[in-house]
């Protein structure tokens, strides 16, 4: 079976996280662009969110998720979108992959991509004025660790 890559948006469940080792660490944009584009081609790449995107009150979830879609793209070439985060169903409904439903094992992935922000002057609703800055960008690594008894 191949590896799994999952992707979040700054969220990360402890259902995530497997029982026993795992690890944790920082990857370039590089890095974190050739995780992405591999597990696309391996057809292993999931993305999931902690909000239900698509519930009306989770408009400011959206519009967040929308904004760093976009910036990923701009900035770095990094191609991602609503479709990526979609789960569906055999009669071709979809919803938004729950991230309490992701479970790492051995060799599977989570990639946690987070970032900071500005506020822009200007009119307008406070929490309409947040952007994402650009170069706060992170990317956090988790692994599942292969239990110390595994056969190689």
């Amino acid at each position: 079976m191949t590896a799994r890559l999952f992707v979040s948006f700054w969220d990360v469940c402890l259902e995530n996280l497997p029982v026993g080792r795992f690890e944790r660490r920082q990857v370039t944009v590089s890095e974190a662009k050739a995780l992405m584009a591999g597990a696309r081609d391996a057809e292993a790449l999931c993305c999931a969110s902690k909000d239900d995107l698509f519930a009306p009150y989770e408009a400011d979830a959206l519009r967040k998720h929308e904004q760093l879609c976009a910036v990923l793209a701009s900035c770095h070439g990094i191609e991602l979108s609503m479709q990526d985060f979609l789960l569906r169903d055999d009669d071709n409904t979809s919803t938004v992959m729950p991230l309490s439903l992701v479970r790492l094992s051995p060799g599977d992935c989570l990639l946690v991509i987070g970032c900071g922000y500005t506020l822009a002057d200007g009119p307008g609703r406070l929490d309409e004025r947040f952007d994402i800055a650009e170069d706060s960008l992170t990317f956090d690594l988790i692994e599942a660790a292969s239990p110390p008894n595994a056969a190689a």
